[in-house]
């Protein structure tokens, strides 16, 4: 009986401790050399950084490797886009981000294949539904983006 309770306390410590490792911080030198030379601008400032913000950094980073050069230059662009932004600009897109991460995974792949689509008409037809877009009253646009909602659109 001693035996059966001394092994389920060692048990239990063993799975607190490894379920704190997951949410240790990452020590500089575990890095690979490439995450290391990616993130360079901010070696300083690592040990500082709570875990939660590591992972974000690496989590990047390692997209950021794994990426083809063609969408290197898309996430460039994307970063340019976004330092450019005013900060209401930023808001904004933050905004738009958080809710299509609320999206279901059919609706997200719904919105890729729209945007898609639209990204891949000529420049004229683009103008011309842009166009149409800013002369539509507010509720209008409401009532439009309400039919695509029912559609699975949005």
């Amino acid at each position: 009986m001693k035996t059966i309770n001394l092994l389920s306390k060692t048990l239990m410590l063993l799975a607190l401790l490894l379920s704190n490792l997951s949410w240790a911080k990452t020590d500089w030198q575990s890095l690979t050399g490439e995450q290391q030379a990616l993130l360079a601008n901010i070696k300083s400032k690592w040990p500082s950084l709570d875990d939660a913000k590591q992972q974000r950094l690496l989590k990047g980073a390692n997209r950021w490797l794994n990426a083809t050069p063609e969408q290197r230059t898309q996430m460039q662009g994307r970063l340019q886009r976004w330092q450019q932004a005013t900060p209401a600009q930023r808001s904004e897109l933050s905004k738009r981000f958080q809710q299509f991460q609320k999206l279901s995974p059919e609706q997200k792949q719904k919105m890729r294949e729209t945007f898609n689509k639209f990204k891949n008409l000529p420049e004229d037809k683009k103008q011309k539904l842009k166009q149409r877009w800013k002369k539509l009253s507010p509720q209008q646009k409401q009532k439009l983006k309400q039919r695509m909602k029912k559609r699975g659109g949005h």
